[in-house]
């Protein structure tokens, strides 16, 4: 996941706040279009997962709506397929599940400083430290954060890594002390096929 990673890497469109209400219509078309698409996945199930987990990115589909209309149903399948991905995580690790889940919030937070930067900057572009100083610390104080979010980011990806090898590791190790204890009952094994396809002693 989203190896995730994964599926909501990239998408650096600016968040909405608000919506007007004759928009809601284009919204509910790309949903009922995902479902058709996605048979087996209830549509309800991901708002309310998003909602809870990642409400900005369903904010950043109603502005992608609002102002790409034909080409929003690729974010929205990108969402759909992030939620099949951690709903599969989640029956077969659901520890891993959990660090996904503090991954996308932290990916989330970490695209949304970057774009208050952005904004911060293009404010910030033809005017003078003098003349705007809260915004200008603002902006510090956010390139600062965003700069810790990101170091905290590798981090945390860089000690999971190293749990996948050491859990992998430790099935080699596994697999290797079979293989060996087969070696050892070679003779044993041998006599025992032989014994099975011809009914007598090796």
């Amino acid at each position: 996941m989203w190896n995730s990673p994964i599926i909501l890497a990239g998408l650096l469109f600016t968040l909405a706040i608000s919506l007007p209400a004759q928009e809601s219509a284009v919204q509910e078309k790309l949903w009922e279009e995902s479902n058709r698409q996605n048979p087996g996945l209830a549509m309800q199930d991901i708002k309310a997962f998003y909602q809870e987990y990642a409400p900005e990115l369903l904010k950043e589909l109603a502005e992608n709506a609002r102002q790409w209309p034909d080409q929003t149903a690729g974010f929205l399948q990108q969402l759909v397929d992030g939620y099949r991905e951690l709903q599969k995580i989640r029956k077969e690790n659901p520890t891993l599940y959990q660090w996904q889940l503090r991954r996308l919030g932290d990916e989330v937070k970490i695209r949304r400083i970057g774009n208050e930067i952005k904004q911060l900057d293009e404010f910030l572009r033809d005017k003078s430290a003098a003349e705007e100083p809260a915004r200008v610390l603002e902006l510090h104080q956010k390139k600062q954060e965003l700069k810790k979010l990101l170091e905290e980011a590798f981090l945390a990806s860089q000690q999971h890594q190293q749990i996948e090898i050491n859990r992998l590791e430790a099935e080699m190790n596994m697999l290797k002390q079979l293989l060996e204890e087969r070696n050892a009952s070679r003779e044993l094994i041998l006599q025992e096929q032989y014994r099975k396809l011809t009914h007598s002693e090796w």
